[in-house]
């Protein structure tokens, strides 16, 4: 489930495993992504949107602000309007994960199928 204290390393260091870490409060993962950041460890997805710090780092003043939900949110969706060139929501979709059109792809699938689960409980 999302969760807006979330940091996802993609690639660790000694001190830093990859994998998913999700704290109970934002003071908690401000410090974390600190620190991860000062031990030189920038691919991370951060938040709720998991915005990756290596490629849009430079949408905010301060890395540390993508834990904010909003800036988080608001990132996202300029991410978004900046690669939907397409009517294809898949392909969109899937380039938010990643421009290797595998990857994009398995990631729209299971966004389509947590999605498909999402609706079903709401009807």
């Amino acid at each position: 489930r999302p969760w807006p204290w979330t940091l996802n390393v993609n690639k660790g260091n000694l001190q830093f495993k990859s994998g998913a870490y999700r704290y109970s409060s934002k003071t908690e993962a401000v410090n974390a992504l600190r620190q991860m950041l000062e031990q030189g460890v920038i691919n991370i997805d951060v938040g709720l949107m998991q915005v990756n710090v290596y490629w849009h780092h430079h949408r905010v003043n301060n890395t540390l602000l993508l834990l904010e939900p909003s800036v988080n949110l608001m990132v996202a969706a300029n991410i978004l309007k900046d690669i939907n060139t397409e009517d294809d929501i898949t392909t969109v979709i899937g380039r938010y994960h990643s421009f290797n059109s595998g990857r994009g792809s398995a990631y729209a699938q299971k966004v389509r199928r947590y999605a498909a689960l999402v609706s079903k409980r709401y009807e």
